[in-house]
């Protein structure tokens, strides 16, 4: 029999499905409300309700893109798939053996681990971490002016402070947006380079605002150079969580 035309099939019973123990081949388009069993080929068009047992290697994105909706436990390997929108992925653990690129953002809700399924810090490397092959470039913030102009030293502008303009007198820095980005236990420096001019001094240190008492190299706040640059030094250590909670050393060198 070549051709079967019906308009339903039924079991001998007339009660049920037929059973066909050794397989259907059909060549065509099956289109059907619901499906038992192993699925093989190519499917195209829209997949809704739960899909559960494995899903052999897909040789194009169809499946993943058209589903309406994937759900129970399948496991699905899916080549060279093309997500359009958001994926969400509920576990425990998710691996990406790839290299990740053209992310505009990945927020990770836990640790991350390089080299290791099994971190146990927010950032745990294996194996070493090579950070720096060329040597660290550290931003400075040219300030242009002298330091008595200027009322705050973002931590975002750098590290690194030049002032250009000639300095007279005790001058006091404020080093601003540290309270919040420190961490108690952590610590941040800051260099200031300033055109003393014989009379201009650092001899005092503010925290977002917050005068601290500076311990200084030598015992005493240094004297101005008569010439040249005054290159300043001040390392800041949180050890509590208020703006008062801080160790701060400080110390100048000349350079005529």
């Amino acid at each position: 029999m070549s051709i079967l035309r019906a308009d339903s099939i039924r079991d001998r019973a007339g009660t049920g499905a037929p059973n066909f123990p050794n397989g259907a081949t059909v060549t065509g388009v099956v289109t059907a409300t619901s499906f038992s069993g192993a699925v093989t080929g190519n499917v195209t068009g829209n997949v809704s309700g739960n899909v559960t047992g494995n899903a052999d290697t897909a040789t194009s994105a169809t499946l993943a893109t058209n589903a309406q909706g994937l759900t129970g436990t399948p496991n699905i390997t899916v080549q060279d798939a093309i997500i359009q929108g958001n994926l969400t992925v509920n576990g425990t653990t998710s691996t990406i053996d790839t290299v990740i690129t053209a992310v505009d953002s990945l927020a990770v809700d836990g640790n991350v681990g390089i080299g290791t399924t099994n971190a146990s810090q927010r950032l745990h490397v294996e194996g070493g971490i090579a950070l720096f092959k060329g040597g660290l470039v550290e931003k400075f913030e040219n300030a242009g002016t002298t330091l008595a102009l200027q009322t705050a030293n973002p931590l975002s502008d750098g590290n690194v402070i030049l002032f250009t303009g000639n300095e007279s007198g005790n001058t006091t820095i404020n080093f601003t947006g540290v309270h919040s980005s420190l961490a108690q236990g952590e610590s941040v420096s800051f260099t200031a380079i300033i055109t003393p001019n014989g009379s201009g001094v650092i001899n005092a240190v503010q925290v977002d605002g917050v005068a601290q008492t500076v311990q200084w190299s030598g015992g005493s706040v240094p004297t101005a150079g008569a010439s040249g640059r005054d290159v300043y030094t001040f390392t800041l250590l949180k050890n509590g969580t208020t703006t008062t909670s801080y160790l701060v050393f400080g110390a100048a060198t000349n350079y005529a």
